[in-house]
């Protein structure tokens, strides 16, 4: 069924809206639960996890918790089960219970050692808390699990690159290998210029430097002005000017990780993207 605009607003399908949408007042609720009753019982668990993504980037992240729970032990067979707990994690990271993300991320490397059915990240999540807790056991354990997703299939995407690497940095740099820690650190730096990878889905791998996604990312940097628009000759002006203001935005970009990756200040990433 082609989107259109329902009596929610959203731009879903009608007949997936009670399942994508983040409305999660009484009645949507109630909706939810009647419908999911009804579902094939091989579906439910995915029906329950991609409703808690929904309700997850509306940042209702109790809301959500309780989605993945119920997989998790409701459906623990079904492959939905290693995703929700690893989104268990982030979840518990992002409220700063930093200590039962690690238990989630190590649980879900031990239950699903190949990481089937996860965003395959689950290692750079736990070597970020590591190296974020510091000490040279820690980020010991780091670098082995950063070596552990690099032999991997499948490759990473340019934003998990920028991640895996930023994670090498702040490791290799507590252990005193600053020849690492700024290789590692002009890697990450030159995937923020890179740009978008598939031209017809611009966004999928982006390197995002926002707030939610890089924490120490400095608003006040982003001061780039508005380009002039080109004077040679040939090409639409309006796509020279659109390029003059893409790569103004990534030079902003690149400014403000650059201040967090060599400072010193190598500060926690977050894992989205999701």
């Amino acid at each position: 069924m082609a989107p259109s605009l329902n009596e929610t607003g959203s731009l879903y399908p009608v007949s997936d809206e009670w399942f994508r949408s983040p409305h999660w007042d009484q009645a949507a609720r109630a909706d939810f639960e009647q419908r999911l009753s009804r579902a094939q019982a091989h579906d439910r668990s995915q029906y329950l996890h991609i409703k808690a993504l929904a309700l997850r980037e509306a940042r209702m992240l109790d809301e959500a918790r309780n989605l993945l729970l119920r997989v998790t032990t409701q459906h623990p067979l079904t492959a939905d089960a290693a995703f929700a707990a690893e989104l268990l994690g982030d979840l518990a990271r992002e409220q700063g219970r930093v200590g039962v993300a690690e238990s989630y991320y190590r649980s879900v490397l031990q239950r699903w050692p190949s990481l089937n059915g996860t965003s395959w990240m689950v290692e750079v999540s736990l070597a970020e808390l590591l190296t974020a807790r510091g000490g040279d056991p820690a980020c010991n354990e780091a670098l082995q699990l950063l070596q552990n997703r690099l032999n991997r299939v499948p490759p990473m995407l340019d934003d998990d690159l920028f991640r895996w690497h930023v994670a090498l940095a702040r490791a290799a740099g507590q252990l005193g290998d600053t020849e690492t820690q700024q290789r590692a650190a002009r890697t990450a730096l030159s995937l923020v210029d890179r740009g978008a990878q598939f031209a017809r889905h611009p966004t999928i791998g982006l390197v995002n430097t926002d707030k939610r996604t890089w924490p120490g990312y400095d608003n006040s940097r982003q001061t780039a002005t508005e380009p002039t628009i080109s004077r040679q000759r040939g090409g639409d002006p309006d796509d020279r000017a659109s390029h003059h203001h893409e790569m103004a935005q990534r030079r902003a970009r690149r400014r403000s990780v650059e201040g967090g990756l060599f400072s010193g200040q190598l500060i926690e990433m977050q894992s989205d993207d999701c």
